[in-house]
Order: C-alpha cells, then sequence, then structure tokens
C-alpha cells in the first residue's frame, strides 16, 4: 500500500519571516516548534487549522514539549494579529507563504499519498445547522467529523448517518482527544483494504471498532508496511 507522507514543504525564508522573529521575541524559540507544527496541521487541512482551542492547545504542547498555557498564548496573539483567521474554521491566513513556489522534488523510494485535506462539504439538512454553521457557533471538529463519516461511507460502501448520533461521538472523541483528520482516514484506508473483502470482517467497518479503543493501535499500523491485524 502507499506509504502516508509523513512531511511537508516549508518556504527557505521561514527564518527571515518577520512574524516568525516577532513570535520568537515574544514566546521564546520554542514558539517556532509550534508555529511549524500549526504549518504542518495546515498543510493536512489544506490551510486549516481545527479543533477546539483547549483540545488543539493541549496537543501541540505535548507535541512541542511546551506549556499549554504558552500554547494558548501563541494562539491568541496569532489570532490577534490575523495570522490566524476564523472562517468559521481556524486558517493560517497567509498559508502559502510558508510554502515553495517551485513543484516539490518527489522522494523516490516508494509509492507517496498525501495526507488527505477536508474530503466533503457537510450538507446540513436542518435551520438550526445552517445558522450555526454561519454564525461560527459550531465545533470544528463536527464538520471534521462529518467528513470523516462521510469518507467511511464512501469507501466501504456503508451508510452511517453523518448529522449526529453515535456514529458521529466516536469520530468526535478521538479528535477531541488530539488526533487529526488524515489520522482518521488513514485507519479507514488500512481497514477497508483487509476487511472489505473478508465476509466475516466487513462488520466492523463501523465507527464504533474503527474509532474505538483501538483507534491508536490501528493507527500504529498504518506506519508499518504490510502489516495486518485480522481481528478487530
Amino acid at each position: 500500500m502507499p506509504r502516508i507522507r509523513r512531511w511537508f514543504h516549508v518556504s527557505h525564508d521561514i527564518n527571515s519571516d518577520p512574524e516568525v522573529w516577532e513570535l520568537t521575541d515574544r514566546f521564546g524559540d520554542r514558539a517556532f516548534r509550534v508555529w511549524v507544527e500549526i504549518l504542518s496541521i495546515a498543510d493536512r487541512y489544506d490551510g486549516l487549522v481545527p479543533g477546539e482551542n483547549k483540545y488543539l492547545s493541549s496537543a501541540l504542547a505535548g507535541k512541542c514539549k511546551t506549556k499549554t498555557k504558552t500554547v494558548e498564548g501563541i494562539l491568541k496573539y496569532a489570532s490577534d494579529k490575523q495570522w490566524l483567521v476564523y472562517d468559521p474554521i481556524r486558517r493560517v491566513r497567509n498559508h502559502s507563504k510558508y510554502r515553495p513556489s517551485r513543484v516539490a522534488k518527489q522522494i523516490p523510494d516508494g509509492e507517496q499519498i498525501t495526507s488527505p485535506p477536508l474530503l466533503h462539504t457537510p450538507t446540513h439538512s436542518s435551520k438550526r445547522d445552517k445558522k450555526e454553521l454561519l454564525s461560527g457557533s459550531e465545533d470544528p471538529n463536527r464538520t471534521i467529523a462529518i467528513s470523516v463519516l462521510s469518507y467511511l461511507n464512501e469507501k466501504a460502501g456503508t451508510k452511517y448517518r453523518i448529522n449526529g448520533g453515535k456514529s458521529l461521538s466516536h469520530v468526535m472523541a478521538r479528535l477531541h482527544d488530539g488526533f487529526w483528520l488524515p489520522d482518521l482516514t488513514a485507519v479507514i484506508d488500512l481497514k477497508v483494504e483487509q476487511w472489505a473483502d473478508d465476509a466475516k470482517m466487513f462488520k466492523y467497518l463501523r465507527p464504533e471498532t474503527l474509532f474505538g479503543s483501538k483507534f491508536e493501535s490501528y493507527l500504529n499500523e498504518t506506519l508499518i508496511s504490510g502489516k495486518e491485524d485480522p481481528n478487530p
């Protein structure tokens, strides 16, 4: 199977960027790690940096080995400066500035696939849903969770309800744990490949199994080419 791309392009001029220097002057050099991680998330989500502030701050703090309050300060500062904007999901306003303009060189070792962007624009069937989306009050994780369920339905041929219920809550739980959209879709891809043609295992292509207690184990399987776990 193709290897998930675990890298992203950053402009050669990032160390000359006044925003980066302003950020590190205020919060210290560790803020550079946080900003690069934010850019990494934005690369996966086509410029978006989804997730509730408290969960995103916690995840970034753990990844960058710094205090959650420091990350909260960085996010607030970047928002006040409009480096991060909300419409309604948080995004890096000048995302393209941090990416090189040249066509990226291909890594020769094996077939690559990039982490997928938001795959589907959710359809809001009720007036309440539309009002929430327009006002920006809707939890961005819910929008991502809807995309994940839509992706599962498309890949596995299932018909799980995407606008609410237990199926959505299983996905939301993993997003709140700090996992990203590419992590969830990678598990879907792996298990569809392993189970879709197996009459016994197909029934486990369901949110409560894929995004339940074994989710992290399944995710680690995606990093090991050719390794399969036939048991849910």
